[in-house]
């Protein structure tokens, strides 16, 4: 038994016990050729960590299944699903988007015994600390991306079980916070759609909906005019300090890398930092720069949040001068990504070289306009950074929810539901 599983048992409260899965799990093995279905329109469906079962296409942008898909398993709603090889990641779900649909034969499927267990709530308890602490402890194989969960292993895992009415009730607190994150996901969603089309519309269109010109880099305003990022300001390629020197390395000035420019426009943290010796070895940025990825993730795009940055030479550097806002050069070089992906040069590691990216043209309006654009969408991006902290907290909110409550911490066995 795990630590953790231990010190949770001896303060479980009185009428809990701890379970195998193989009590309470079995598994479901339903080929497609030996279904009842009929027909061939059930979806494939793809594992994910974070979002569970999702359309195949949705996740890889087509279907990458064989066309015969008659070994494909046939899972239900309800029943749980994992890979073996990546468990230990949290990849484990139960299918909650569609009725039915197909999964890779390489994956297991389980359905609950709904006489002493909650589905809802043994999903849950499927991706929490304690649960893949021991899928870590059964796991085997030398190569981490390839260690397996054998299926008896992973029917002896443990977990904490309370009565089925106790169960229920927990499930309900849980399902209660879960609708709140599912709605903050949802306003997220439609917050990016928004900007997108807002983005799509203003770039093409301008403020007030004028004529357009078809041109070589796509349609854009009549009175709006064709530029090179050379003609915008400063083009910087960034260099990383050799690593041989220990002493360039975790200081208090930030060395930015694409794997930086996921989240926000301003890339509020790095992966790894600089001492002033480290810095020196590099060209600092002043605040309000444009970072695009130009190796790799081709169009990545940041900016500094503040003076005395650095970035890596797998990012290219945008000092605007005083015609150019850097916040719409920002949202522009967003909104023609596929563009800058469609230059890169076509080998392993896909490459834009400096003065391709130099000569790579957007189109602008006069400096006023581009004030008032980068204000619109800049409220929106203050808008979707609101909710996506907001959604943090509440996900933060259900984890210690659901420690708490699997650990007898709070009690809800009176709860009125």
């Amino acid at each position: 038994m795990s630590i953790l599983i231990e010190n949770i048992s001896s303060h479980l409260p009185s009428g809990w016990q701890v379970v195998l899965l193989g009590k309470i799990l079995t598994e479901v093995d339903s080929r497609y050729k030996y279904s009842r279905v009929i027909g061939s329109d059930l979806p494939v469906l793809s594992l994910t960590r974070s979002f569970g079962l999702i359309l195949q296409s949705e996740r890889f942008y087509k279907r990458v299944a064989t066309e015969d898909v008659s070994k494909y398993k046939v899972v239900n709603r309800g029943e749980i699903v994992y890979n073996p090889y990546v468990i230990w990641e949290g990849a484990v779900h139960s299918l909650k988007k569609f009725d039915q649909g197909l999964v890779s034969p390489a994956y297991l499927v389980w359905k609950c015994n709904n006489e002493q267990s909650n589905e809802f709530l043994i999903d849950t308890l499927l991706r929490t600390p304690m649960v893949i602490e021991q899928y870590n402890l059964f796991s085997a194989g030398a190569v981490n991306r390839r260690r397996a969960i054998k299926k008896e292993d992973f029917l002896k895992i443990k977990i904490p079980f309370p009565s089925l009415p106790e169960q229920r009730r927990i499930a309900y607190v849980l399902a209660t916070v879960q609708t709140v994150i599912e709605q903050q996901r949802r306003l997220i969603t439609l917050t990016r759609e928004l900007k997108s089309a807002l983005m799509r519309k203003l770039f093409t269109e301008g403020l007030r909906g004028e004529k357009q010109n078809e041109t070589e880099i796509g349609l854009m305003p009549k009175s709006w005019d064709e530029v090179c990022v050379r003609d915008m300001g400063e083009v910087i390629t960034g260099r990383t300090p050799s690593t041989k020197h220990p002493e360039y390395y975790d200081g208090e000035y930030k060395l930015i890398s694409p794997a930086d420019l996921d989240a926000e426009k301003y890339v509020r943290s790095a992966h790894r930092t600089l001492t002033r010796a480290g810095f020196e070895q590099c060209r600092g940025l002043p605040k309000e720069t444009v970072l695009v990825g130009c190796i790799g993730n081709i169009g990545k795009i940041g900016m500094t949040p503040d003076d005395m940055c650095a970035t890596n030479q797998q990012i290219n550097s945008i000092i605007c001068d005083k015609l150019f806002n850097p916040h719409f050069v920002y949202y522009c070089l967003q909104f023609n990504r596929t563009r800058l992906e469609n230059i890169a040069a076509k080998v392993t590691l896909p490459i834009v070289n400096k003065s391709n990216f130099e000569d790579f043209k957007i189109a602008s309006p006069k400096k006023n306009q581009q004030d008032e654009i980068a204000e619109v969408l800049t409220v929106l991006d203050d808008k979707f950074e609101i909710l996506e902290k907001k959604k943090q907290k509440l996900e933060e909110l259900f984890r210690t929810l659901l420690h708490q409550l699997m650990t007898g911490q709070i009690r809800v066995d009176e709860l009125e539901i």
